[in-house]
């Protein structure tokens, strides 16, 4: 299996855990995991066009710039994006934690997962 087969697969195995936890009403980890599914997925395209590792960077509006997806994603895709960055980095501290997780409803968490199936189909598609 070619290396990025393996971070697709990882990236798959992500989305799956994002769904499991918005089944057990984790919201927030749900969210997390969309952020990880997506940034795994384009790293994934990196390996593909480059033969080398992604760089260890998280942003995925910068992660798509330098596999040169930018320009062909929708408006949606990358306010997504910009919304899945906040969840990953402002998870890690407490004082903000609180904050993301009321942001979290049933609702907007289910449309978040949804858009990332969607995304994450999108980026296999683009090898």
């Amino acid at each position: 299996m070619e290396r990025y087969e393996i971070w697709f697969n990882i990236a798959e195995e992500d989305l799956q855990a994002a769904e499991w936890s918005f089944k057990g009403n984790q919201f927030l980890w749900s969210v997390f995991m969309c952020q990880q599914c997506v940034e795994k997925a384009i790293k994934a395209i990196y390996i593909y066009k480059n033969e080398k590792d992604a760089p260890k960077k998280h942003d995925l509006i910068y992660l798509s710039e330098i596999t040169k997806l930018t320009e062909k994603l929708s408006e949606e895709t990358k306010i997504l994006f910009r919304y899945l960055n906040v969840y990953y980095i402002e998870t890690r501290y407490a004082e903000k934690r609180n904050e993301l997780k009321v942001k979290c409803t049933k609702e907007n968490t289910l449309k978040i997962i949804n858009q990332t199936r969607e995304v994450f189909k999108w980026l296999k598609n683009q090898l």
